[in-house]
């Protein structure tokens, strides 16, 4: 098991990067690290690896201490592998060589089976005896991970590990890394922007703002019931939405954080009316702007819709049982 317990760190005395965070992931679970640029994601993996040194707080695994850049020689752990944007490569060696250089020299040689498993996993295995330096960015990133796993670490740090790699190998990838390292029951910590990097594959959530942690909870429960707007706009495109239009016996505004998947087009004639301001084309379906009770909302549609059409809209059922609601001042509060 993986424990933080109270990390603290600034890199400068009177500016904290990350103040008093704790969890604990237990072996082959993945945790997911979201939170906007300068929250203290990349910090929080650096601190994990033993790169820097915390502040306050302390960091095991197992119950045994991870030590820091001032207890050792060498700063890294040997059991845990980091992909960053710009993990290194050996450039003047080999695709193969750069990942056989990870294995124990003793199995080398009898180690193409698993060479060519890692290669496979990220799209290299034509490019086996090609020299790194001929490689495009994407490539490189792909070799890094690659790299990292063919160590088979304990723990593996993954920052932004598909940010140069294009969308076609990105899935493919990602499907068959997140799917192996499960079967070999590897903890998995990753840090991204994109929520279809962690909404299928990880198993909780942990969510940064400005240095501290504003949520912490398993991935499904977090992202439909958001604990405020400030994690769930890192999750999706979410919006306030005033249920008295909805709720005919409501007496007072009350809110929900809501997506646009969770609102839809009704028949019904008691469903409240909209009028359509915009559509765009996003690839599955349509993503409709409009206009309900001088508020402005987003929902999905599968047809394209003109401007100024007036229609009726109604909520998923399950979300007036399930989410948290807010009170005017709620929002106030949260915004500021």
């Amino acid at each position: 098991m993986l424990t933080v317990q109270s990390l603290s760190f600034s890199y400068i005395e009177k500016k904290e990067i990350l103040n008093n965070i704790s969890f604990e992931i237990t072996q082959g679970k993945h945790l997911a690290l979201v939170g906007e640029s300068g929250s203290g994601k990349s910090t929080l993996l650096k601190l994990i690896y033993g790169l820097l040194a915390p502040k306050q707080g302390k960091l095991s695994w197992n119950d045994t201490p991870i030590l820091g850049p001032h207890e050792k020689l060498i700063p890294g752990q040997p059991f845990m592998s980091f992909v960053t944007q710009e993990s290194h490569v050996s450039n003047f060696k080999t695709v193969a060589e750069n990942i056989l250089e990870e294995l124990p020299r003793d199995k080398r040689q009898k180690s193409k089976k698993k060479l060519l498993k890692m290669l496979r996993m990220v799209n290299l295995e034509t490019f086996k005896d090609v020299k790194i330096e001929t490689l495009s960015g994407g490539q490189r990133q792909r070799l890094a991970i690659a790299k990292a796993v063919s160590k088979r670490p304990k723990i593996l740090l993954l920052d932004e590990p598909f940010s140069h790699i294009d969308s076609f190998q990105k899935y493919q990838i990602r499907d068959r890394l997140y799917t192996y390292l499960k079967k070999k029951k590897t903890t998995i910590i990753t840090a991204t922007h994109d929520r279809t990097d962690i909404l299928g594959f990880s198993d909780s959530i942990l969510a940064l703002d400005q240095g501290k942690c504003i949520a912490y909870k398993p991935t499904m429960e977090l992202y439909r019931n958001p604990d405020n707007y400030r994690v769930a706009r890192l999750l999706d495109q979410a919006q306030w939405i005033d249920l008295k239009p909805f709720i005919s016996d409501l007496k007072t505004s009350s809110y929900i954080i809501i997506y646009p998947h969770e609102i839809v087009y009704s028949i019904s004639q008691n469903s409240p009316n909209a009028k359509v301001i915009s559509t765009h084309f996003i690839g599955n379906c349509y993503r409709i702007k409009a206009l309900l009770n001088q508020q402005l909302i987003f929902f999905n549609h599968h047809t394209h819709l003109d401007p100024n059409k007036q229609i009726q809209l109604e909520l998923l059922p399950y979300t007036l049982c399930l989410k948290n609601r807010f009170s005017p001042q709620d929002i106030i509060t949260e915004m500021n």
